[in-house]
Order: C-alpha cells, then structure tokens, then sequence
C-alpha cells in the first residue's frame, strides 16, 4: 500500500541489501527509474507537459518488476563485491533483462567488475538449473563529455551499455537542442582497449517519471507534483533501453514459440 500508484500492481517482489533495512525508496533514483519501464500511468495518463509530452506512463507497462535496492539515502552503493548475489535473486525470481543504473567511475579499463558480469550473461543458465538467459543493460556513466568516460561494469564486452542523448523535452531552456544531439555529461568510449562504447543511446536529459514521497527533492531535476518528477542522466537512458528490450523479448516469444532471444 505505500508504492507509487503506478507501480502498485507491477511489482513482483522488491528486495534490499546492505545496510538499509527496508525496500524504501529514500534516494528518489529507483521509483523514477521503476516509472519509466513499467508506470501503468494511474495518475498521469493522458496528461501532458507544456510541450505537449504525455508523462506517467512507462514503456513496457505490460511487464513486471523485481526491484533490488543497492543504495542508501544519500546515494552510497552496496554489494560492490557480491554481484553474483544480485544476479541469483534476479534469477530466481524469472527475471529475462536486467537494468544496472549504477556503476564505479573508470577510464574505460576492462576490470573484475566487467569481467564478472561478462561471465555473468554468458554463463547465465549456471546459476540455477534451466535455460534462462539474462540480458544485462548498464549506464554508460555521467562523466562526459571527455573521451574514456566510461564507467564499470558498463565497459564489459557481453553487457548492453546506455549512453544519454537529449530529448525532445527542455524545460527552464536547458538542453533544447533535442534527441539528435548528445547529452554533454554522457560518458563517451572508447574503452581502453579501443572498442566502441556505448552501445546505443536513449533520451536522458527532462524524464519525467514516478516521484517517490519517501525521498527529498535534493535529488531529482525539478518536481512536477507529488507523484511525478524531472529527472535525467544515462540512468534514465538506460531504462528507456530495458523497457524496450522487454517489449523485444516478449515480441520474440510471440514469433518464435516461446523462445527467448539471447542476449547477443
């Protein structure tokens, strides 16, 4: 009864790690970023912004969520060292595609972390007996625009990784060149080992999506009302990108008798 009324009844589990003790959303990233793959639009829908920009309803409002929170209030990251854990509790739950809005700043340099996750889509159906297959989707970081921003695991080889172009939205005459353009804090490839990253890019500059009441507003763009919020960032990207790679999944089994397309 306390979710966000868009994602009341799209939530299949949510679990937390670390030191909080609670799936409560007090940071503001999460709900946001829930809104914008599966938001059923209860309180938005048919609403629209002064540029005509319909809000509150994600891109895949058929699908449903496992939320893990890995992050405190003030934006602390949990489980730096235990992203199997991650994986395995995702796993059970039948989850096909994962969103990591996360990440630890790098230079683009194949690292552990990259590696793991690598292991972690090609050897996916290890985890627990069966043949599902996850496809893991990362953002590209916010430390642009220099070249080798990139940020870690979103440098891994097998991991789809989202950078941010702008979007058609502006508000305040903030990033009005539109979706065309790069969002200058995007992080930018190549990685260190000279392949191109990110892999493709999505609006992350003025979304709008689910406000979670729980948070203070010191971390979202602007707020709307009390249920919606401006927020931006190649994590907002990145969902734009799973919720439209779980309308793919879904449109595979349709056509291909209930097979899952790999992550390749």
């Amino acid at each position: 009864n306390t979710l966000h009324p868009d994602l009341r009844d799209q939530v299949k589990a949510i679990y937390y790690y670390g030191d909080v003790d609670s799936g409560m959303d007090e940071h503001a990233h999460g709900t946001h970023l829930s809104g914008s793959i599966v938001a059923n639009g209860l309180r938005g829908y048919g609403t629209t912004d002064e540029n005509g920009y319909l809000y509150g309803l994600g891109t895949a409002p058929g699908a449903q969520l496992v939320a893990q929170r890995i992050i405190d209030k003030t934006g602390t990251l949990f489980l730096t060292e235990d992203f199997q854990l991650l994986a395995r509790d995702a796993y059970r739950e039948n989850v096909s595609v994962v969103n990591n809005s996360w990440g630890a700043e790098n230079t683009g340099t194949y690292d552990s972390y990259a590696a793991e996750y690598d292991a972690l889509v090609r050897d996916s159906d290890n985890l627990t007996p069966g043949n599902q297959e996850m496809t893991f989707i990362f953002a590209a970081g916010n430390s642009g625009p220099g070249s080798q921003t990139l940020i870690t695991p979103g440098v891994g080889k097998n991991v789809i990784t989202v950078g941010a172009c702008q979007s058609g939205r502006q508000v305040l005459g903030l990033y009005a060149e539109g979706p065309e353009a790069m969002s200058d804090f995007s992080s930018r490839g190549p990685t260190e080992d000279g392949r191109y990253k990110p892999d493709i890019v999505a609006p992350g500059s003025w979304i709008t999506s689910t406000r979670s009441k729980y948070a203070s507003t010191g971390n979202e763009w602007l707020m709307i009302d009390e249920n919606y919020n401006y927020m931006g960032g190649t994590s907002m990207s990145s969902l734009i990108v799973t919720g439209a790679t779980a309308v793919i999944i879904q449109y595979f089994r349709e056509m291909c008798g209930g097979q899952d397309p790999s992550p390749a």
